[in-house]
């Protein structure tokens, strides 16, 4: 029951975190409270938290990205930024997981590195 995996995230069970961060939406979290979460999965060393954290950088990133791309003249540089910040957490975020062995992590950094980053946010446009 979700009341059981609060009570354990209230304790700082990891595992618990993970699946509610995983699940953010049935426990109706915002991206604040999910990031929090991710965050602390991942500095705990959990490589699936890891993978989820630069899971949500990239979502973030691409975000940015969008809205820069369609932004005023004056928002543009802001969103360039944003989105270049969260660019810069996934890489570093996806090189730590797959230097504790995540096969997902390996392969998005070698589709970022093999195509690039627009290449890759092109695709969902």
């Amino acid at each position: 029951s979700e009341e059981w995996i609060l009570a354990l995230i209230d304790k700082g069970n990891i595992q618990a975190m993970n699946f509610a961060a995983k699940n953010s939406i049935k426990f109706n979290f915002d991206n604040e409270k999910k990031l929090e979460l991710l965050i602390k999965v991942a500095n705990a060393g959990s490589v699936e938290g890891m993978l989820q954290l630069g899971n949500f950088y990239a979502d973030s990133a691409y975000y940015y990205y969008i809205s820069a791309k369609y932004a005023k003249r004056k928002d543009k540089k802001n969103y360039k930024i944003l989105s270049d910040t969260f660019i810069r957490k996934m890489i570093n975020t996806y090189e730590l997981a797959a230097e504790k062995g995540s096969p997902g992590a390996m392969y998005f950094l070698g589709m970022i590195y093999l195509y690039g980053i627009e290449q890759q946010y092109s695709k969902y446009e």
